[in-house]
């Protein structure tokens, strides 16, 4: 065999275990922004996102018109219709990481990774229930998923806990008291600590902010980025 045929060999030894080496998915994230949002609002986490490697959707709803079960629906029927192969996971705020919720806890998606709630109502919002019977405030809000998100209301009391790894980023003041004197301990304003908590997350983080600006801190997009690379929230005062 001469030297030419030698090396030709060799190269072909050394590139025939990557030419059928499994490719590994590229992993999507889905964004789901809150009520009287739009998506630009999540621009900060998909751009940290998307320097991270993931490929993001950006969905948007009109958020004021329908129910969560409907909003849900639409959630699945535009999740399929992206094809996503790899690893699918989810960040929603306020009322998206409601919406997303319940997609999850009904009719889970085929690869599904790692889900993020941020500032959501788990348990409902007292802020809904004393505001509800006003009626400029059901002319701005509506009165269909705002309506679910009353402490009290059945939807709320029966939503299943997702079948993923899931964090929750909770909005709050660090004093035990927070913004809103409705809402019972801390708060960001519009959400309690204690609402926002649910059994089954694998971490919690709190980030000082009020409900909104939230999406505009680097600590949430940093938090965003390493629970769904690694399943756990960024802790710096732990050693």
């Amino acid at each position: 065999m001469s030297v030419r045929s030698l090396i030709s060999s060799l190269l072909f030894l050394t590139l025939v275990p990557a030419l059928f080496a499994e490719v590994r998915p590229q992993e999507t994230v889905v964004l789901l922004h809150g009520i009287l949002n739009r998506p630009f609002v999540m621009n900060k986490i998909q751009k940290g996102l998307e320097k991270n490697g993931f490929l993001v959707l950006n969905w948007g709803y009109h958020s004021t018109d329908k129910t969560i079960e409907e909003y849900a629906a639409d959630l699945k029927t535009f999740v399929e219709s992206q094809k996503v192969t790899g690893p699918i996971h989810f960040v929603g705020f306020s009322l998206g990481s409601i919406i997303s919720r319940y997609y999850l806890s009904t009719t889970p998606p085929d690869h599904l990774g790692r889900f993020v709630q941020i500032a959501p109502p788990n348990h409902g919002s007292r802020w809904v229930d004393e505001l509800f019977e006003f009626k400029a405030f059901r002319w701005v809000y509506g009165d269909k998923a705002i309506q679910q998100l009353k402490e009290d209301s059945p939807f709320i009391k029966s939503l299943g806990i997702p079948p993923c790894e899931f964090g929750i980023i909770a909005g709050a003041q660090g004093d035990g008291k927070g913004l809103n004197p409705v809402l019972p301990g801390d708060d960001d304003g519009s959400v309690a600590v204690s609402s926002a908590q649910l059994e089954g997350a694998k971490d919690f983080v709190q980030v000082k902010s009020e409900h909104t600006f939230l999406l505009a801190q680097d600590e949430t997009r940093d938090n965003v980025v390493a629970f769904l690379k690694s399943g756990r929230f960024l802790h710096p005062d732990e050693k």
